[in-house]
This record gives structure tokens, sequence and C-alpha cells, in this order.
């Protein structure tokens, strides 16, 4: 270890020349690492490869050949052509370097990569892999859809954000695939599918075709030992795609180093820890002037500290615990940059200047190359911020957990502003996860990662799966999935409560995937209530088209006792009374302002900067997620009472729907998906003809697009987004 330690920093020193006598003393040592039994000594191997590659201008002319070597031993075959290494060489190294371009893309597997690839797509096996956040699995995954050796595939994403940047890399490949990103799109029979999903949307789509290939990202969060609010609902959504399609399956994630052993005999399956990676980092840990820890809330302080040790030219993250900690971080990160001479002018500044407020700081921000990226914004916004970012238009990202689970995107330099994930500390593994963004394969050989403050140790390394392990706590949610012989327990409270359930309660529940005993406190009510008619009609109303705003109050009151936790305020909201009247106020009128008078009683004490991060954040929380979620919900459980009592049955999916697509039409709604903003959708939406399906209007967008664009109401930055689907 001192003799790697001490040959790092004589490859880093700037004083130190790499000449004939040092490459062959760390050509030499490296060489033996590699060829090494033990998994550490070979990554030392490679990190002095990358450390070389990250000084290559100090490497003399006449030792390249010497490095070329170890970077084609390292199975660093990405790195060959960047630094010029790919011509003049024998012709068994030029047919080996081939070996590992890709077919269908101008890019080189590196080993690990290639490796992969291989036993997937040709050996046929079902892997589970846990590898570093710059592996590259995003590229493999394109591969792997680009061999078009798989009729029907399943992408299981954590997020929306990772939904919609999976669909763009995959776009490419829409001559031969249907992709599928939401339930109401249909699968083609005469054409193979691509379905890029979220474990909700598994569970509420009924017309999958038979899956050949099924891709699980960020794999881990299916465990119990991560505490994930929604693990039950992706452990039931990845049991009914195994049981019901017995699909070849590709599980992805990072810092895992085992998984279920029942699980991997179950599905025939094989687990990979792999520790390969082309990039390094080095970690620096920050103090004050006195060497002392800085104050948890010193944000000013932790931004000084930051920006004088970070290069003034080098593309920087700084993760914050909160979505209110992100503007407080850029507040003080614009006030220490040097003011630009020229302030950027993106289109989404003009854009969010009309759209929301021209006060509002966030469009500030962007102008002085800051930007903020966190879930409550809307989608096309996070969108275009980490495409700014990945691009260079702006040098410093303010993030939050996003980073970890939202995003792929990474950086020369990557900030910890605070040791939390919300209001708990961030553990080891989250820890790792955010230390792997710093650096960028074929960018940054070596990224910087700079703590304030010390980490716990807490780590998770492994995976159970709940489905099958079944280890105590099991819950209801994904015990009512399974088959009873899999039941290992037929003796729990858990299951005798199950099996009491008539068989269209158990599937109605089944098909919900929200909390069994919530579900049984609605359907339990709503019985109770039908023998109170003034109750009765807030359940069964017919007109109008949309639940009032007291018949509102009422689901949302049986909803919220349901599945709330607590009666402590929610994202902004307070209480199911508050509930129904945002989502009145906003059915009515549509209008994002007028939530602010709704939103807080102490408004006053707010700023109107504040005010609206509150209003993104209900709308993103509570109308795009839990409430269409409840209301379906309520709507399946109601039918099953209307059936009961020979009842016509009401109807709740269209108000689910609307707040769900912003109002707008069924067949144009998909653009959000595609990352269009709404003012943007809203203003062509007359133009596009009405009796196409949602499929189709992507195809007519590239047919009309000159037409589209020459309407003068269109601002450039929704042009932009726009064209970027067209």
């Amino acid at each position: 270890m001192e003799k790697f330690e001490s040959i790092i920093k004589n490859i880093d020193d700037p004083n130190v020349d790499i000449d004939i006598n040092a490459t062959f003393n760390f050509a030499r040592f490296a060489s033996s690492l590699l060829l090494s039994t033990d998994k550490d000594e070979q990554d030392q191997g490679r990190k002095i490869i990358i450390r070389v590659l990250s000084n290559w201008e100090k490497v003399r002319d006449d030792c390249k050949d010497i490095w070329y070597d170890l970077i084609r031993k390292a199975g660093f075959y990405p790195y060959i052509k960047q630094k010029g290494l790919d011509n003049n060489k024998s012709l068994y190294s030029s047919i080996e370097f081939e070996a590992f371009a890709s077919e269908h893309n101008d890019k080189y597997y590196h080993l690990k990569q290639k490796q992969l690839f291989d036993t997937i797509v040709n050996d046929k096996k079902n892997l589970l892999v846990s590898a570093p956040t710059s592996f590259g699995k995003s590229f493999l995954i394109e591969e792997i859809v680009a061999s078009k050796r798989y009729e029907n595939i399943l992408i299981i994403q954590p997020t929306l954000a990772l939904i919609a940047e999976t669909r763009r890399n995959l776009k490419k490949y829409s001559d031969h695939y249907n992709i599928v990103i939401r339930t109401t799109q249909r699968q083609k029979s005469n054409q193979p599918n691509i379905f890029i999903f979220t474990a909700e949307r598994v569970l509420e789509y009924d017309d999958f075709p038979k899956l050949d290939f099924f891709v699980l990202d960020e794999f881990y969060k299916i465990s119990n030992a991560f505490l994930e609010d929604r693990r039950d609902i992706l452990n039931s959504a990845v049991f009914n795609v195994l049981h019901k399609h017995k699909p070849q399956f590709y599980f992805i994630g990072p810092f895992i180093e085992n998984v279920s052993s029942e699980f991997l005999q179950k599905y025939n399956a094989e687990f990979l820890n792999v520790k390969y990676s082309l990039v390094d980092v080095d970690t620096f840990h920050l103090k004050d002037k006195k060497g002392k820890t800085y104050k948890v809330n010193d944000r000013e302080g932790k931004v000084t500290e930051s920006l004088n040790n970070i290069n003034p030219e080098e593309q920087t993250i700084f993760y914050c615990s909160s979505v209110n900690m992100t503007f407080q971080v850029a507040r003080v990160l614009k006030e220490k940059i040097q003011k630009p001479k020229k302030l950027l002018d993106l289109s989404l500044i003009e854009w969010a200047e009309k759209n929301i407020w021209k006060e509002w700081e966030f469009p500030d921000f962007l102008k002085y190359g800051i930007g903020i990226h966190n879930a409550s914004l809307p989608k096309h916004i996070t969108n275009t911020i980490i495409d700014y970012f990945n691009n260079g238009y702006i040098k410093y990202l303010v993030c939050t957990s996003t980073i970890i689970e939202g995003v792929n995107t990474s950086a020369k330099n990557i900030v910890i502003m605070k040791n939390h994930k919300g209001s708990n500390p961030i553990s080891m593994f989250d820890y790792k996860n955010i230390r792997g963004r710093a650096g960028r394969l074929m960018k940054h050989f070596v990224g910087n990662l700079y703590v304030f403050h010390e980490i716990s140790d807490k780590d998770v390394k492994d995976v159970d799966i709940p489905f099958i392990d079944q280890d105590k706590p099991f819950s209801q949610e994904i015990m009512i999935q399974l088959p009873e012989d899999m039941i290992k327990d037929k003796n729990c409270e858990e299951f005798k409560f199950i099996n009491s359930l008539s068989d269209k309660c158990k599937k109605t529940f089944r098909h919900n995937g929200l909390s069994v005993e919530g579900q049984y406190k609605i359907y339990q009510q709503l019985k109770k209530d039908m023998d109170d008619r003034s109750k009765r009609s807030l359940i069964y109303w017919e007109n109008p088209i949309f639940p009032t705003k007291v018949c509102l109050e009422y689901v949302f009151n049986i909803c919220w006792n349901a599945f709330q936790k607590t009666n402590r305020p929610d994202h902004c909201i307070k209480s199911a009374k508050h509930l129904a009247t945002c989502v009145s106020m906003y059915k009515g009128w549509h209008s994002f302002m007028l939530l602010e008078s709704v939103l807080n009683d102490q408004q006053k004490t707010l700023t109107k900067n504040k005010l609206i991060v509150n209003i993104f954040d209900v709308i993103s929380h509570w109308f795009q997620y839990k409430v269409p979620k409840w209301l379906t919900t309520f709507n399946e459980i109601q039918k099953l009472v209307a059936d009961e009592y020979k009842m016509k049955e009401a109807n709740y999916i269209a108000l689910a729907s609307s707040l769900e697509q912003d109002f707008l039409g069924q067949n144009t709604s998909l653009l959000m998906e595609y990352g269009i903003p709404s003012s943007a959708i809203s203003k062509i939406n007359n133009r596009i003809p009405k009796d196409i399906d949602e499929d189709e209007v992507i195809n007519w967008l590239k047919e009309n697009k000159s037409k589209i664009l020459e309407n003068s109401n269109l601002l450039q930055y929704e042009k932009e987004k726009l064209v970027d689907i067209a």
C-alpha cells in the first residue's frame, strides 16, 4: 500500500516528470498488480493506469507504447482511441482492439462490459450485477436493445426522470421497437416493444405481451435493508413479471456484495460483484481555518471553502439534504462566485420568467451558471438542467438525493454540503453512491470529493429478496401477490387476514398495490356509509364529470385515514380538507399561482420564492403522484361495493388522469412524458388532430415539425423541446 500511494503521489505531482526510469518502475509495479489474484490489488493496478492517463501530457512519446500495453491489459479499450493509441499497432493488437468495438455505436466496450454483454446476449444467463456508478451500465442496456435479440423488453426504472433519460437513449431504435412509457399506451402485436416503467406502472398495465427480457435498475431498492417507501410495490412488480413471463433478466445496482442465495437458486441466476472502474476519486475532508469541523448550517463557510479548493473551470455538483437547502446553497453560491462578464442567456430562463414569475430566483441562478435539480421541479425543467450540465452550458449543479437515484450524471467535483438525506443521516451506501458521481468516463479520469462532516459507518452490503426470503416483517402488500404455495408461514396473522378476504377483494387490492390494511379500511368504511343516504350521495355522484369539493373532502378524508402514517403536514398539505381545497381550485382554474392563496395560512411570512417551491412540491408529490393513486384505488374499491349493492358505480378515473396529465388532452398529454412543458402543448393542442392516438402524435409532430415551429406563440425553449422529440 505504501508503494502504491507513493507512486500515485509522484504521478499526480506536477513537478515530477514521468521519465523512462519512472515509466519502467511505475509500469512494472502496475503490471504485477494487474496479474495478482487479489481483487483489491488489481484495482490498485488500474488506478495507477488511470492516474497516468489523467497526466498523459507528462508521459514521454517514446514511453507511450508501454502504457498502451498496460491499458490493453487492464481492458480500458475506450481510452485507446481517445489517446490516439489505435494507429500503427500490430495486427494482433488491432484485431483485439476491434473485437471490443460496438456493432451499433461509434464506441468501444471496456473489458467487463464486453464480458457482461456476451454472458447476457450470447450465453443467455440471468444476471444480478453490482458495479460502480461509473461502470457504464446505461450503455450496456442500450447495446442489449441494439442487438435486437429480444422481441419484448421491460425496463423498470426507479424514477420518472430515469424513464425519460432511458427513452431518450433508446429513441434511435424506435424504427424497430415500439417504445411504451406510460400505461395508456398499447403494445403493438406486429412490432417488438420496449416498456420503460416505474414499478407502479408495471402493476397498473394490463396489456403486456410475452416479455422476453427484463432489466431492473437499482435492484437494491427491492431489499428490506434499505427501508424504501416503494419497496413493497417494487417487490410486487418484480414477482409478477418473473412469475407470469419467466423472462431472461439483468438486474443492476452499485456496491452490493451478496444477494439472496434462495433467489439465485430459484431463478437460475448468477450474482456478479464487479469492482471495476475507469475513473478514480480523491477525497478531501474540509475544515475551517481553526482546523475544526464546520457547523451543520454554516452554508456560507462551506461554499467559500469549496470554491477555494476547486478549479473554477471545473464542473461541480453540490449535494444538499433537502429541496429548501438547494435554493439556500444556490443563493450563497451566486454571491460567492465571480460574476461572469456576460450573463448566460439560456432558453429556459426566458420560459421560467414568463411562465412562473419574472423575479423567480431559479432563472437568475441559471444566468450565473448555477442549476438546481430536485424532485419537486417539473420533469421538463430537471431534464433540461441535466442536459445543460452534461453539455457544459452550466458549471454548478445544486441537487438533493436525485443525484443518487434520479439522474445519470457526474462531474469533476462533488461537494457534500450536509451528511443527511432529508432528516436522516446518509448511510455509507449513500455516501459511496454520491462519491461515485465524482469523475466522468472519457472526460475526468480522476474526480474530487469534498466532505465537511463524518459519514455514518452504517452500510448495507447484502440484499434480500422479500418475496422469496419472507423474513420478518413480511408485508401484506407483498404476501397478497404470491400464490398460496409460496407462503412459508401459513400460521402468521398476516396470511390469515389475507386468506379471510373474498377473491374479489384480493384481486382488487393486489392490482392497486397500496397498503392492504388501508384498502380494507376504505372497503369497510364505504360499506358502512352505504346505509347513510347523505354519505352515499358523496360516493356515487353522477354529474358533473368531476367530483365536487364536498365529495373530494369525503374521499380524501377516508384515504388520509387509510394511507397517511401520521396526521402531520405532508409536502405542504395539512389535512384532507386542505387537500380538497387545493385540488378543487386547481381543477377549476388550472392555475399555478392561484394555489399560493390556499397553501399556507402564514403565507405573508413566506417569500414568493418559497411559495413557488411549495407549489411545485404540491403539484409533483400530490397532484401528479399521490392523489391520482388514491383516486384510482378508491375508484376500484367503490366499484366492488357498488357491485355488492347492485348500484351504478361512480368514475374517479377522469379526475385522476386529468391531474396526472395536467388537464391536457388524452393524446397530447403523452408529450409531457417526453419532456415537453404543458405551456407548449397547450399552444399546439388545437393543431393536432383529435382523432389520432397518443402514439401517432409523435409521428405527426415529426411530419409537421416545420409547420409547428412557425407558430409565433412558441418560446425558443418550447421550440427546442419539440425539436428534441421530433
